[in-house]
């Protein structure tokens, strides 16, 4: 396998447990997953992908997101991993017996949870559904525990139910807005290309206006579109990644001045304010000599 870098496995349970993956590939490569009797959510912070739909469709995976695999026993799913910078994802994996012991064995809780998952499965197909600000943080603290031996175990351990309950979440939320959008596929393509723009020039983003002008849908269309296919709005969407990108920058020891002129910020107070709104502790925190 033309395969470089680092993955860790951790099993909580016999059918639970988490893939933290930072590796690259030297070239293109094929695999093909034969499901068990789990469900897996693979979070994707970075990484290119080739994904095969069940319409024959092959969907190119270029930006961060997460996706579902809820399916039969002995299912099998092709893939092709691209050559790229990096490939870093966070996949937590759960059966049956997991679900059912985090509930408590309710019955009618484990029923929703999973049909809420089978439903999702058939909705999305492969597809890859973007981070809520709760998940991107959850994620952000899985990849940057400090913690070792079983104090990290049991960290990671509650930050992969929490993401299982925020994923729970999601789904009960997103089947039916999806089912009911009245958006047409070039509309899709619009409101992705506007989604390009925006990862593009986060830190000094066009106006609502200039934006629908740029991917010709009108501007009612392109907010009111954007909430349905992305879970946010374009404002909140802008602020996710300026906040995102910070906070990395911060932790890879980058004075706080320059994160703040790096991220769109006219100066260090707008910046810290913001930063701390958002993350709920003030940018020195996560500096390397402070966390």
């Amino acid at each position: 396998m033309p395969i470089q870098g680092q993955q860790e496995v951790l099993f909580f349970e016999r059918d639970f447990g988490l893939v933290i993956s930072d590796v690259t590939y030297d070239r293109d490569f094929d695999y093909d997953f034969v499901f068990e009797d789990l469900n897996f959510i693979q979070f994707r912070m970075e990484g290119l992908s080739l994904e095969h739909m069940p319409a024959g469709e092959a969907l190119l995976v270029n930006r961060p997101g997460f996706k579902l695999s809820a399916a039969p026993e002995g299912y099998s799913q092709r893939s092709r991993l691209l050559a790229s910078e990096a490939w870093r994802t966070i996949t937590p994996f759960f059966g049956r017996e997991t679900i059912t012991r985090l509930l408590e064995e309710d019955e009618g809780d484990i029923r929703q949870v999973m049909q809420a998952f089978q439903h999702w499965q058939l909705q999305s197909g492969q597809g890859n559904h973007p981070f809520t600000p709760a998940v991107t943080e959850a994620l952000l603290a899985v990849r940057n525990c400090t913690f070792t031996g079983q104090f990290r175990r049991l960290f990671l351990e509650a930050k992969t139910i929490e993401l299982l309950c925020l994923v729970i979440a999601f789904l009960n939320e997103g089947p039916s807005q999806l089912a009911d959008m009245p958006l047409s596929r070039r509309d899709l393509a619009r409101l992705d290309e506007a989604r390009d723009i925006i990862d593009r020039c986060f830190a000094n983003p066009p106006t609502l206006s200039a934006l629908s002008r740029m991917v010709g849908i009108n501007r009612r269309k392109l907010t009111s579109g954007f909430r349905l296919r992305f879970g946010t709005t374009v404002l909140r969407y802008c602020v996710d990644r300026r906040m995102a990108y910070a906070r990395e920058l911060l932790e890879n020891g980058t004075p706080i001045c320059e994160v703040g002129e790096r991220t769109g910020y006219s100066d260090q107070t707008s910046f810290s304010r913001a930063f701390r709104q958002f993350h709920g502790r003030p940018p020195k925190y996560f500096q390397p000599h402070l966390a």
